[in-house]
């Protein structure tokens, strides 16, 4: 069983997630979607475990969650609610939050933030007349509002939406109101790739094939990697290999730059 309190490296909570994800559509459980939260969401460097919000309809929330506790990756169950599951595998603690459809947003902004970004989010709420507390956003004494995603849960508190990654509780909420929030790099601005392995070593595609799919996302560049002799890995680049490969890939670099 892990520690209770034992962090663990971004990439290793994000495998434990892909796999809880993974298994739970094969078992066929009946949510409509299933969301990575947390310090995973925020792509924060090491973090206590995976967590998930799942947006189930209420009468299959207990169907769910139960579901979630039977997965084969599921070494002890430590906690469970109407809501929320907690459970240790050998990758790590994994936790599920379930939320209804009509209240996901809220739910996705509170599981994802870290607590003081959720303070200072409840302080902005009373002020809107609303109760914002274990992912839900209350409106104190009528009918709660519909958030259906996160962009209605900032609008209804009069913010402009707050990426996942800015969810510190550091400065990003003044910077929001003052319409500073800065911008952030997405696939728009990758402009190559510099660490790519081919059917050369233990890559799956080869090189050609590799240039046409970086063409079409919009790449400048590319660079092929291939493990050398040295490297533990399933295959490698012989050392008589390596001029070849170079003739191939200069003759492909001539053929894709064009005339």
């Amino acid at each position: 069983m892990v520690l209770k309190n034992s962090r663990i490296p971004l990439g290793r909570a994000d495998a434990l997630a892909g796999q809880a994800i993974r298994e739970a559509h094969q078992a066929g459980l009946p949510f409509k979607d299933i969301i990575k939260v947390g310090g995973l969401r925020r792509c924060s460097p090491a973090v206590d475990g995976a967590a998930l919000v799942a947006i189930v309809d209420d009468a299959h929330r207990d169907e769910v969650l139960s579901g979630f506790a039977r997965l084969s990756l599921v070494r002890s169950v430590l906690g469970q609610t109407a809501s929320h599951l907690r459970v240790s595998t050998d990758r790590g603690l994994l936790e599920v939050n379930a939320a209804s459809p009509d209240k996901a947003g809220a739910a996705l902004v509170w599981h994802t933030g870290t607590r003081r970004h959720a303070k200072w989010l409840q302080t902005r709420a009373t002020a809107f007349g609303l109760t914002f507390i274990d992912g839900r956003l209350e409106r104190n004494g009528n009918a709660p509002p519909h958030v259906p995603d996160e962009e209605t849960f900032y609008r209804l508190i009069d913010l402009p939406y707050i990426p996942p990654e800015l969810r510190d509780g550091e400065d990003e909420i003044v910077a929001a109101e003052r319409g500073q929030l800065p911008s952030l790099i997405d696939t728009r601005h990758i402009r190559g790739d510099l660490h790519m392995h081919s059917t050369w070593s233990d890559g799956r595609d080869s090189i050609e094939a590799m240039v046409r799919a970086a063409q079409q996302l919009g790449y400048e560049y590319v660079a092929i990697t291939d493990h050398s002799q040295r490297a533990f890995s399933s295959r490698k680049l012989a050392v008589a290999d390596i001029a070849p490969q170079r003739d191939a890939i200069l003759a492909l670099s001539r053929h894709a730059a064009g005339p």
